[in-house]
């Protein structure tokens, strides 16, 4: 099939015509690759190709999923064309894309907001322009919490994904009147597969996802798994150089994400690669770096503090810190609070401080890019 009809980083999607759009990252380092790549990519007509996040597959994502998505997520959020989203996440990733969609499908109006992030000028833009809706990743959460932002009274909802948003920084975003929606996504379901209600805002305790009406769910072995006709179309392997369907014969994709399901609710542990095993012992990542966030929040400390598995001959796994500050007393505060609060297999020694840390175009630290750093910039051992 002929790929000479992409258009590459085209948002003006006419979502009726059987076009195809390529979205990718222009500062990418790998940007002039990828320009080359184009032209050996298999066609599909109506459809939008996005990179996962390890880079090393192609989505390729029908029109009508995205629609699909958009129908059920407008539903979710009773939209009306008084309406209007903020667009902030990026259009390389289905959070920026899909609210394009969600636009079309009920007529509202969306606002690109400014490239490069900065929470001030978020704030900003929401009031000037009375937006009403607008999606986030816990990153930009966190840092208008560190930056004690409140929302403006116009903001109706912030659909959180991307990313497990932890309890604490969900308290303490809702306690600067940011009406949060957690959710669950996926780049393969052209955005939400479960998202809290709007009724959750009534309340302030952490919400339950509720399922999205377009999508089935259920755990095998040990996984979700999803059957909607949200789903993709199939992946472009970068390595194998061709395309495969990852659906099973019934339609079912395996997310590698660990949950449960009662009735309409689903709750999410983390990836299953997130589990890991410390002398033998299962850790969960997700919990324990959720526990690092917050506790350098206690600490009203502004320095970036995040945690990665290292592999260890003996351990199997360990744990290490990296972070942006260079002060010592914080540090080993952080380290210090950090050892009370887990078990003796799971406590940190080592410490690596850097300028600032890789993220990808999400705003999530790029674990492969931080690795390569610190191999170079070794600070503490504590």
């Amino acid at each position: 099939m002929d790929s000479k009809f992409l258009r590459v980083n085209d948002t003006s999607i006419d979502w009726e015509s059987r076009d195809s759009h390529f979205f990718f990252n222009i500062r990418h380092p790998q940007f002039n690759q990828w320009q080359e790549l184009v032209k050996h990519l298999p066609f599909f007509p109506g459809c939008l190709y996005l990179f996962t996040s390890s880079y090393k597959k192609i989505a390729i994502l029908p029109k009508e999923s995205f629609l699909i998505s958009a129908r059920a997520v407008n539903q979710h959020l009773r939209c009306t064309e008084k309406d209007r989203w903020l667009v902030v996440l990026p259009f390389t990733h289905t959070g920026g894309l899909s609210i394009l969609a969600r636009s079309f499908c009920g007529s509202y109006s969306s606002f690109k907001g400014p490239e490069i992030w900065n929470p001030k000028t978020f704030l900003d833009v929401l009031k000037e322009k009375k937006m009403t809706l607008c999606s986030l990743v816990p990153a930009q959460v966190y840092d208008l919490v560190k930056n004690r932002l409140s929302a403006p009274p116009t903001l109706r909802a912030v659909v959180v994904g991307g990313g497990a948003l932890s309890p604490s920084l969900y308290t303490k975003a809702r306690e600067l009147k940011w009406p949060l929606l957690p959710s669950y996504g996926l780049t393969e379901l052209c955005s939400q597969v479960a998202t809290a209600s709007l009724s959750s805002l009534e309340n302030s305790f952490f919400p339950e996802l509720k399922i999205l009406p377009h999508t089935q769910l259920k755990v095998k072995k040990g996984t979700l798994h999803i059957q909607s006709k949200a789903l993709l179309k199939g992946y472009f392997d970068l390595e194998k150089k061709k395309f495969w369907d990852p659906k099973s014969s019934e339609g079912w994709f395996d997310t590698g994400d660990i949950g449960k399901v009662e009735g309409e609710n689903l709750t999410v542990k983390g990836r299953k690669d997130n589990q890991i095993k410390i002398l033998g012992e299962l850790t969960d990542l997700t919990e324990l770096s959720h526990q690092l966030e917050s506790l350098v929040f206690d600490l009203t400390l502004t320095d970036q503090f995040i945690l990665i598995p290292v592999s260890n001959e003996r351990k199997g796994w360990d744990l290490q810190i990296v972070t942006t500050s260079f002060n010592e007393q914080d540090i080993l505060k952080v380290i210090r609070k950090f050892n009370k609060t887990v078990a003796p297999f799971q406590r940190v020694k080592t410490v690596y401080s850097v300028e600032k840390l890789p993220e990808t175009d999400i705003l999530k630290p790029s674990l492969d890019q931080i690795k390569k750093q610190i191999r170079l910039k070794y600070t503490n051992s504590v």
